[in-house]
This record gives structure tokens, C-alpha cells and sequence, in this order.
């Protein structure tokens, strides 16, 4: 699947935008980088990283070592003096992580939108990822591999715009060693690219889930079978109480409405399709997370924010790569 980029005519980066426009994209990462992990626990994150780094944390964190490693990397050129002063340059090695994977996700999903939307509309809907994301750890848990999951499902999502089939593959891979949840982007590649030959499709998403299930099963048979620390089944906890439904409403809920705006069959083709892999992943994590956690839905925005911009702000404009339909 060779990728093609768009004409360029001045200075640009890998999404296809100005300097300027970059610079724009880096500081609304800083911001939901920081909004991000000023709510981690601090009394047990060190406690926490240190489980993971020795390889004695409970499941399923003990399987998404990337964002850990990547902080103690950073962690380990500090040399602190005291308890505090090591929790503080902690929290730092992991607000570095997180900057990254902000910055990444929304360089690649203001290049992901600029097939739909003007370079204003695609900076909007960047705008809009890092607000959901500054706000989508609200609950305060130690999760630090969130912000990393949403950069490879937006560098997934733009390989499959651009047909880079060895980028999606190596997006889902590394993925895996972060959080399992990028297997979502196997659906997204079938459903977006359903239009092409069946047995081209089929076969790719083969090679993803076989990617995925190597990278995650070597954390599992590496690390081994460990007991979980929360209930695998959430079903119960999850329909006990509407007001447990009503972080992710109050965030999904305005993007649909906004995307009905326009009526669904004018919705760009690889989007609408796309959609279709909401209800199962809601489906899913009704029954085995607890869905007041915004964070878990980050892969699923993504989609509904070009569709809810394109709701309000007109036609899509002119498509500057070959379209997968």
C-alpha cells in the first residue's frame, strides 16, 4: 500500500501543515499532557512504577510496559535526593512521555483530518482531541498508558488513510506493548477499506491481528499468567447507575450531535463506516471496564470529532489523497 503525500508548498511537517501550525499542535499537547498527569496518585505512583519496572505489578498493567519503560528511561538519568524529589522527577519523566505521544497523536490527526476539512477545521478538531484528553483522566487512577495508546490509533488511523500498510502494521505492534486496546485499529481497517478487493482486505487484517497477538502475547507468556486487581466482569457495577454513563455522554453525546447535523449518508464514506466499530467497542467495555472512565473511549474520538466539525462548518472539502473507497 504505497502513500502518497499531498503538494507541498512551503515549509511543512509529516501531517502536512505549516510550522506555525505545529508549534500550535505541540502546545495543545503540553496542555493535555499536564491536565493528564497532575491527577495521577501521587502517593502511589512510585510505589506503582517500581512494581512494573521489576515486573511484580498485578495484571493487566504488568502487559503494558512501553509508557513505564519509557519514563524510567528518563527517570533513570535523575539523581534525586530525597522520596519527594524522586516522585517529582517521576511525575516529570511521565509528563515528558505523555507531551510526546500528544504532540505525535495530534500532528497525525491534523494530517488525518486535512482530507475532509481546511487546515482551521483540522486545527479545531485537534483543539477538541486535547481537550477530551486533558480531561480524561478525571478519576485520578495511575493510568500513564493512555496518551501512547491514542498516538499509535492515530498513527493507525493515518496509515490507513495513506495506504502505508508497513506503518499500520508496526503502529499495532508496538501498540500492543503499550495497551491491548490498539486492536481496535483492525477494525477500523476493514470497515474504512471494505470498498477494495475482499481477499486484500481480509488478508491484511489477518497479518494486523497476527502482529497484535505476537507483540501481546510475548508480554503475557514473558511476564505470565498473574491475578488481576480489579473484576474482569464489570456488567453489574456498570448498569447499577445512570451517572456512571455520564462522563463518556457528556463528552461522545455533543459530538454526535453535532455530526447529525448533516445527514448520515453524506458522512465521508471511510468515516461512516468507521462507526460502525463503536457499538462493539462499547459493548465490550460495558462488560469488562467501568465506563465513567472518559480515558477508555479515546480511541473512539478520533472519528466522531472530523464528523462532528464537518456537521457545523459545511461541506468536506476537496480530497487531497487517493480516497480508500
Amino acid at each position: 500500500m504505497p502513500g502518497e503525500g499531498s503538494e507541498r508548498t512551503g515549509p511543512r511537517t509529516i501531517a502536512g501543515m505549516s510550522v506555525g501550525a505545529a508549534a500550535l499542535v505541540v502546545l495543545l499537547a503540553v496542555v493535555a499532557a499536564v491536565g493528564w498527569s497532575n491527577v495521577l496518585h501521587e502517593q502511589r505512583l512510585l510505589g506503582w512504577h517500581k512494581s512494573m519496572i521489576e515486573a511484580s505489578a498485578a495484571a493487566p498493567d504488568q502487559y503494558r510496559m512501553l509508557t513505564p519503560l519509557l519514563a524510567d528511561t528518563i527517570f533513570s538519568f535523575t539523581a534525586p535526593d530525597t522520596v519527594e524529589q524522586a516522585l517529582l522527577n517521576l511525575r516529570h519523566a511521565y509528563l515528558a512521555v505523555h507531551i510526546v505521544a500528544f504532540a505525535v497523536a495530534g500532528l497525525f490527526f491534523v494530517g488525518f483530518c486535512r482530507r475532509w476539512l481546511s487546515p482551521s477545521g483540522s486545527l479545531l478538531c485537534c483543539a477538541l482531541l486535547m481537550a477530551v484528553a486533558s480531561v480524561s483522566n478525571l478519576r485520578g487512577q495511575i493510568q500513564v498508558a493512555d496518551p501512547m495508546n491514542l498516538m499509535f490509533v492515530m498513527i493507525g488511523l493515518w496509515a490507513i488513510q495513506r495506504r502505508i500498510t508497513w506503518l499500520l502494521v508496526a503502529a499495532i505492534m508496538l501498540g500492543a506493548v503499550n495497551r491491548e486496546s490498539v486492536l481496535v485499529l483492525m477494525g477500523y481497517f476493514v470497515l474504512m477499506e471494505w470498498p477494495r478487493p475482499k481477499r486484500s482486505v481480509l488478508l491484511t487484517a489477518a497479518l494486523l491481528t497476527i502482529a497484535w497477538g505476537v507483540a501481546y502475547g510475548a508480554m503475557r507468556a514473558g511476564y505470565g499468567m498473574r491475578a488481576y486487581y480489579v473484576d474482569v466482569v464489570m456488567l453489574e457495577y456498570n448498569v447499577a447507575g445512570f451517572w456512571r454513563w455520564a462522563p463518556p455522554l457528556l463528552i461522545m453525546l455533543p459530538l454526535l450531535v453535532a455530526a447529525l447535523k448533516r445527514p448520515i449518508k453524506e458522512w465521508p464514506g471511510p468515516l461512516r463506516r468507521a462507526t460502525l466499530a463503536i457499538p462493539p467497542y462499547l459493548l465490550l467495555h460495558l462488560i469488562i471496564a467501568r465506563v465513567e472512565e472518559v480515558r477508555l473511549f479515546l480511541p473512539l474520538v478520533p472519528i466522531l470529532i472530523p464528523l462532528a466539525v464537518l456537521g457545523v462548518t459545511g461541506r468536506p472539502r476537496g480530497e487531497q489523497t487517493p480516497s480508500p473507497e
